[in-house]
């Protein structure tokens, strides 16, 4: 009789194992179906664009840099080791405000630098599982704004300097790729 109970607990711990790695793996192990299509439109047509705002554009994005490095504003509590190191962002914005900003953008942990850059690119919610793409991410098939630019024949999407370990998935697309080498800190 106590072997029917120990086997019948032992089921139940069985069950339950399964139960949690199979929420684990559903849950948190989230996966994405990643949609193919690419919006197209005519730019002769009213309706499906604006007018472009500027003929020119230069957007430098630069991933894990402290906000606090670049603004004027004192940070709270304030820091005079870190506080408003670079200053030509905050120079350039304060010359020329109807011309250049300095946005600062939150990211949810844990996230790696192609993960933030597909998704200021693509708009797409980064997965727990793209974490192991930073070194050799896939192609990104989603529709993205670097890839609409692109089609457009826009010249602004000419050069990309990235580490040359990182690789987040639009490199065909430029032109030229200059790496950046990867220095011991």
């Amino acid at each position: 009789m106590r072997f029917q109970g120990s086997t019948y607990i032992l089921y139940w711990l069985l069950t339950i194992h399964v139960i949690g790695i199979w929420l684990f793996v559903r849950g948190f192990l989230l996966t994405r179906l990643a949609l193919s299509e690419v919006n197209s439109c005519d730019p002769s047509a009213e309706t499906c664009s604006l007018p472009p705002s500027y003929n020119r554009a230069v957007v430098i994005i630069i991933d894990s840099l402290r906000f606090d490095f670049i603004s004027p504003n004192p940070p709270v509590p304030p820091s005079s080791y870190y506080h408003h190191v670079l200053k030509a962002p905050a120079e350039l914005s304060k010359s020329y405000p109807d011309r250049s900003t300095i946005l600062c953008a939150f990211s949810d942990p844990t996230t790696t630098t192609s993960q933030r850059i597909k998704g200021i690119t693509t708009g797409s919610l980064p997965t727990f599982v793209e974490m192991g793409y930073n070194f050799g991410a896939p192609s990104v098939l989603e529709d993205s704004l670097i890839r609409q630019l692109h089609s457009l024949g826009k010249r602004q999407i000419d050069s990309f300097y990235w580490r040359r370990h990182l690789d987040f998935g639009l490199s065909n697309i430029f032109r030229s790729q200059h790496h950046i080498p990867l220095q011991r800190i």
